[in-house]
This record gives C-alpha cells, structure tokens and sequence, in this order.
C-alpha cells in the first residue's frame, strides 16, 4: 500500500488552474474553494476514524473496525476523485489495470483488508453513501457498485429503503505508478 504525500507545487498548480476555471466559466466553478493541501480531497482512514464520535456511531449503526490495522493507504474520497490523484500527488494511475481492480460496497475498511490482497504500490478510496441523503424516488442502488462484501443484510434494490442500513462505502483499489518527472 501507498501512503500518498502532499505535492505543494501540484496543489498550488490545482487552485492556480481552478482559478482560471472559476474565471471563464463561473457557473460551473463559482462554489469550488482552493485546496490547503491534497488531505481536502483524500482523507486519510485513520483521520476518519478518529473524527467519529459515540452518537456518529449509534446513529450511522457503523460496524466495529479492527483499530489494529494498518490503513496506511485507505482514503475517504469523492467519487471519481481518483482522477485528481495525478494532479495533487507524485503519483499518476496506472489505467492498463483499473477496470480490473477489485471494487465494491463495505461497511468499513477492515473488510477490504481481509478479502483482498493489498500488496504493491496501490491505494483504496473509498466513498461514503449515506441512506438520509438518498431521495424517496430512485438514489443509489447495490447492483451498480460492485460486490457488497459487508455484515449487514440488504434486502432492496434502493438504500433508500432499507430499515438497518445507515452508511455504505463504495470502494475502489487503485494501482499507481510513481511519476518519473517525463509526463
């Protein structure tokens, strides 16, 4: 696993052309803010982990995480923020392999640790889907994202209407290749 590291040029380059972005077509752009650094937009596992509070817990009915491993390497994301990770690290996607890396839905990060191999120069971004943003007519479906690798037991096509099923994430592995400076 990879543990990426802030690029302040890139990250200064990203808001520069954000800037240029906002400039010439505002309507687009108008609500983006300007990064502090690549953390903005990959969140850090354990970071996550530790900004949880008892009633986050309660309330999203997390499944318990085995606080011993080590998830150097997972990162709260976007979805299809993978797309800036050659823009705010040293790093560049190696897209000969993504549509064949593992992908799905879990209740939490141990549950990727404990299914997959996650040796070599890879990360994992995973995505949380919230049943409380999700709208009465249609929303996120479980067929679309892969295999629900979780605990809990869904029983219909839309999260909207499932009764114990607060928080999912979708999750990618992604293989990186380490920039040579010639991109």
């Amino acid at each position: 696993m990879i543990q990426l590291i802030n690029d302040e040029v890139a990250v200064k380059e990203y808001n520069n052309r954000l800037e240029e972005c906002k400039k010439e077509y505002p309507e687009y752009f108008e609500n983006m803010k300007p990064l502090n650094d690549f953390e903005d937009k990959f969140i850090p596992w354990n970071e996550f982990q530790r900004s949880l509070t008892e009633d986050d817990i309660q309330t999203y009915k997390l499944v318990e995480e085995d606080k011993d491993k080590d998830f150097t390497g997972f990162y709260l994301a976007g979805m299809n923020d993978n797309h800036l990770i050659e823009q705010l690290t040293q790093y560049t996607e190696d897209r000969r392999c993504s549509f064949l890396m593992p992908h799905g839905v879990c209740d939490n990060a141990s549950q990727i640790i404990e299914r997959y191999d996650l040796s070599g120069d890879v990360i994992v971004i995973m995505t949380p889907i919230f049943r409380e943003d999700q709208p009465e007519d249609g929303g996120w479906r479980w067929h679309r994202w892969g295999r629900y690798i979780g605990e809990k037991n869904p029983e219909y096509e839309y999260l909207y209407d499932e009764k114990d099923i607060e928080l999912v994430f979708v999750f990618s592995m992604i293989k990186l290749i380490k920039k040579t400076g010639k991109e």
